[in-house]
């Protein structure tokens, strides 16, 4: 065995290129396998994380079309968002939180620097960071006095404090320019974000009666945020049927009439997370194949070449005796060890990319262990199947034939 290795590995080094082409194929389609199920893990893993911090559950109440026939939903107006919030207000934690986009496109100023117009601007309660699980790297979040009174403040996210103050602290009387009124800030979010946030660092966010000034009062989307929290006695199936009774009461409709709202329930939406994960993966195991298919057809012609160059030599080893097994085995072992080669490129780079997709969404690199041991069967089984025809090809070459097309 370790001499029809050997033997491989000559063969492999006296076609370079041919065999780097293939091997390169291989490791393409494994990089597509690898590299997509890293990057879902990593996915996964930073919104779970958002999902449940605190062991706590966020719910999001959005308008609904009842009517198939409506073209848009009704949103919620302040009047029905205030007072639903209002309905809260006298329990010991915070468990509804109300915030509006502003607009998503703003530049902001400070001390001379300019961002592009890139940056989501939004109002926001005093509640609005700890309901829908936002960090602060550094400073606070606004008091009730701060989110009533419209004080000139606000919370940015990390990339915009970035823009605007470079690696200098934030938080230390510095303020920014938002539509020619000047905000002090008084908070910068932590990179990455939460689902129910604004989900990028090039967040400004201003206290809610400040930033109602700058809201239409009829085409303001005011969106709601609820949290449910079991251990100080608001389990979610409770907070559920209590957000629902109170929404209808202020939508006024009528007793049997269908609900034009939903609540969007956190782990139904790591369901759906995990439903688009398996799609996922089949796309990346459908691209993974043709690409493996690809390389199995090009390493079953690299094989074919090579037993046309080398009949004499096999006619020669088969007159002095070595067995037709023997011939079969050392030509699957060259085609086993080009896939493997392959495949163990693919996983590197998968990993790689993977690791670098994790980077991005700031969360960590799980290694997806089955899918690597997927990656190397596939790569064997493709690479066994396109040696087959070659390997017999070149056992069944009688000696006198083979000597004599030498």
């Amino acid at each position: 065995m370790k001499g029809q290795l050997t033997a491989a590995l000559a063969a492999i080094r006296a076609n370079r290129l041919r065999s780097a082409l293939t091997i390169s194929i291989i490791a393409i389609g494994v990089t597509a396998l690898v590299g997509i199920e890293t990057a879902i893990g990593a996915l996964h893993r930073q919104l779970a994380g958002s999902f449940g911090r605190m062991g706590a559950q966020r719910l999001a109440l959005v308008p609904d079309l009842p009517d198939p026939h409506q073209e848009f939903p009704r949103p919620f107006s302040w009047q029905e968002a205030s007072a639903f919030a209002a309905g809260f207000a006298s329990f010991d934690a915070p468990l509804v939180s109300l915030s509006a986009p502003i607009t998503p496109i703003a530049v902001i100023t400070a001390g001379g620097r300019r961002t592009d117009p890139v940056v989501q601007v939004l109002a926001a309660d005093e509640a609005y960071l700890a309901v829908a699980g936002e960090d602060l790297s550094e400073g606070r979040g606004f008091t009730a006095s701060e989110s009533s009174s419209g004080a000139a403040i606000c919370v940015i996210g990390s990339s915009l404090s970035r823009k605007l103050f470079g690696e200098e602290s934030a938080v230390t009387g510095r303020a920014l320019n938002f539509s020619g009124v000047n905000y002090t800030v008084v908070g910068v979010l932590a990179s990455g974000g939460s689902f129910f946030g604004p989900g990028n660092g090039n967040t400004l966010i201003l206290p809610l009666a400040a930033g109602r000034r700058w809201l239409p009062e009829e085409t303001a989307q005011w969106q709601i945020t609820l949290l449910s929290d079991a251990a100080r006695g608001y389990p979610e199936s409770w907070l559920l049927e209590e957000a629902r009774t109170r929404m209808r009461a202020l939508r006024r409709l009528a007793p049997g009439a269908p609900d034009d709202f939903a609540i969007r329930q956190s782990d139904a939406l790591l369901e759906r997370l995990s439903a688009l994960e398996e799609k996922l993966s089949l796309a990346a195991l459908a691209i993974g194949l043709v690409t493996l298919l690809g390389a199995a057809v090009a390493l079953m012609n690299i094989l074919l070449v090579s037993v046309k160059e080398r009949t004499g030599e096999i006619g020669l080893r088969k007159a002095l005796g070595e067995r037709t097994a023997s011939i079969r085995r050392q030509f699957l072992t060259e085609s086993i060890l080009i896939g493997q080669l392959g495949g163990a490129a693919g996983i590197i780079l998968g990993l790689l990319a993977g690791w670098g997709v994790s980077q991005v969404l700031g969360g960590g690199c799980p290694v997806p262990w089955k899918w690597l041991a997927v990656a190397l069967g596939l790569c064997f089984l493709i690479s066994l199947l396109a040696g087959s025809l070659p390997a017999t090809r070149a056992a069944r070459l009688q000696p006198v034939e083979a000597l004599r097309g030498r």
